[in-house]
Formats: C-alpha cells, structure tokens, sequence
C-alpha cells in the first residue's frame, strides 16, 4: 500500500478552529486520500482513464469517505457542530471537485448542472442508502 503525507494537525496556536476551518482541512485531506486510492486502482491495471469514467470513480470514493467522516463525527460532535462540520465538508469537496473537474473536463454545457451541484446531489441521493450502515473499528 503506498503512502501518502497528510498533515494531521494545526501549526498555529489560536482560538478553536471553526468547523468550516476544520472541514476546510478535512476536505483537502479527503481529496488526497481519494486521488490516492484512483491512483492504486490505475497502478493495479485497472482502466481509469481521464474522462467521465475517472470523475465517477472519484465521486463515488469521495461519498463513500465522507460518510465515513461523517460516522467519527457523530461520534465526537454534537448534532448542531456536527451538520454545519458536515455541511461545510460536502461543500468544500464538491468546490476541490468543480475546480478539478472543470479544469480537466471543462464546464458542463449551458443549461445542465455544474459539477459541484451534480457531487452534492449524488451525495445526498447516497447519503439515504448509507444511512443504515455502521462503523466498526474492526
């Protein structure tokens, strides 16, 4: 397994951050973890060129790492701190998402959905089907 090098903790002493700072943090952490497991899937052969093809990879591990997020923040956060957490994360990861996508892809067509709205929308339309899920640290 490669890996890759996240920094996992502010160099600045200060007040608290916010959950938008901190969800800010997370989403940057959250794209390089996705980049790095479509980059594992290419380096085992497998077809994922750019394209549409790597955009929906993309989505759908960003999704699925969120709403792992998503399981340790209700563990540590209490429900108001913890949707506007969310809220800010599925925000800023749909925006990283738009900038890359647009910038390899070009903007979507006048008339049909940016990028940004096509991420959040998947995420909510998944967000109901992972709802019955668990986290379990084994």
């Amino acid at each position: 397994m490669a890996n890759i090098r996240i920094k996992s903790q502010w160099f600045r002493d200060g007040p608290a951050k916010t959950p938008q700072q901190n969800a800010s943090a997370m989403a940057f952490i959250t794209w390089r973890v996705a980049q790095n497991m479509l980059k594992q899937m290419r380096g085992a052969s497998f077809d994922i060129e750019i394209g549409p093809q790597y955009f929906a990879f993309t989505r759908e591990v960003l999704v699925f790492l969120i709403q792992v997020i998503d399981r340790m923040a209700y563990e540590r956060m209490d429900a108001s701190l913890r949707t506007e957490f969310m809220t800010a994360l599925v925000l800023r990861v749909a925006e990283i998402l738009q900038e890359n996508e647009d910038r390899l892809m070009g903007p979507p067509a006048m008339g049909q959905s940016s990028h940004h709205d096509r991420f959040v929308d998947q995420f909510n339309e998944l967000a109901d089907q992972y709802a019955d899920f668990g986290l379990d640290a084994n």
